[in-house]
Protein backbone atom coordinates (compact mmCIF):
# COMPACT_ATOMS: atom_id res chain seq x y z
CA UNK A 1 0.00 0.00 0.00
CA UNK A 2 1.30 3.42 -0.93
CA UNK A 3 -0.20 5.07 2.14
CA UNK A 4 1.65 2.73 4.47
CA UNK A 5 4.93 3.49 2.68
CA UNK A 6 4.29 7.22 2.98
CA UNK A 7 3.58 6.95 6.72
CA UNK A 8 6.83 5.02 7.21
CA UNK A 9 8.80 7.73 5.39
CA UNK A 10 7.09 10.53 7.34
CA UNK A 11 8.06 8.88 10.63
CA UNK A 12 11.64 10.00 9.87
CA UNK A 13 10.56 13.66 10.11
CA UNK A 14 9.86 15.62 13.30
CA UNK A 15 6.21 16.19 12.42
CA UNK A 16 3.23 14.28 13.74
CA UNK A 17 1.37 11.89 11.44
CA UNK A 18 -2.36 11.55 11.93
CA UNK A 19 -3.83 8.17 12.78
CA UNK A 20 -6.97 8.99 10.78
CA UNK A 21 -6.70 8.56 7.03
CA UNK A 22 -8.70 9.45 3.95
CA UNK A 23 -8.93 6.86 1.19
CA UNK A 24 -9.80 7.30 -2.47
CA UNK A 25 -13.53 6.86 -2.66
CA UNK A 26 -16.12 7.29 -5.38
CA UNK A 27 -18.19 9.46 -3.04
CA UNK A 28 -15.51 12.19 -3.22
CA UNK A 29 -15.60 12.27 -7.04
CA UNK A 30 -19.40 12.26 -7.10
CA UNK A 31 -19.54 15.16 -4.66
CA UNK A 32 -16.96 17.11 -6.64
CA UNK A 33 -18.94 16.65 -9.85
CA UNK A 34 -21.94 18.42 -8.35
CA UNK A 35 -19.89 21.08 -6.55
CA UNK A 36 -20.57 19.81 -3.08
CA UNK A 37 -18.81 17.95 -0.28
CA UNK A 38 -19.19 14.37 0.78
CA UNK A 39 -20.46 15.64 4.13
CA UNK A 40 -23.42 17.16 2.29
CA UNK A 41 -24.07 14.50 -0.34
CA UNK A 42 -23.37 11.35 1.68
CA UNK A 43 -23.14 12.28 5.38
CA UNK A 44 -23.38 8.66 6.57
CA UNK A 45 -20.88 7.24 4.09
CA UNK A 46 -17.45 5.84 4.92
CA UNK A 47 -15.96 8.83 3.11
CA UNK A 48 -17.77 11.23 5.44
CA UNK A 49 -16.68 9.19 8.46
CA UNK A 50 -13.08 9.47 7.29
CA UNK A 51 -13.35 13.25 6.89
CA UNK A 52 -14.90 13.59 10.34
CA UNK A 53 -12.17 11.41 11.88
CA UNK A 54 -9.44 13.63 10.40
CA UNK A 55 -11.21 16.78 11.58
CA UNK A 56 -11.65 15.40 15.10
CA UNK A 57 -8.01 14.35 15.29
CA UNK A 58 -6.84 17.75 14.05
CA UNK A 59 -9.05 19.53 16.58
CA UNK A 60 -7.78 17.30 19.38
CA UNK A 61 -4.15 17.86 18.35
CA UNK A 62 -4.68 21.61 18.13
CA UNK A 63 -6.37 21.64 21.52
CA UNK A 64 -3.45 19.72 23.08
CA UNK A 65 -0.90 22.05 21.44
CA UNK A 66 -2.74 25.14 22.70
CA UNK A 67 -2.86 23.70 26.21
CA UNK A 68 0.88 22.93 26.14
CA UNK A 69 1.62 26.47 24.88
CA UNK A 70 -0.48 27.96 27.71
CA UNK A 71 1.50 25.95 30.26
CA UNK A 72 4.79 27.19 28.82
CA UNK A 73 3.60 30.80 28.86
CA UNK A 74 2.41 30.49 32.48
CA UNK A 75 5.76 29.04 33.58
Amino acid sequence: MIAKDVVEVLEDYPYPVLEAAISQRIAFAESLNIGSTVLETAPKSIAALEINAVVEELLQTTKEDCHATEEIIEA
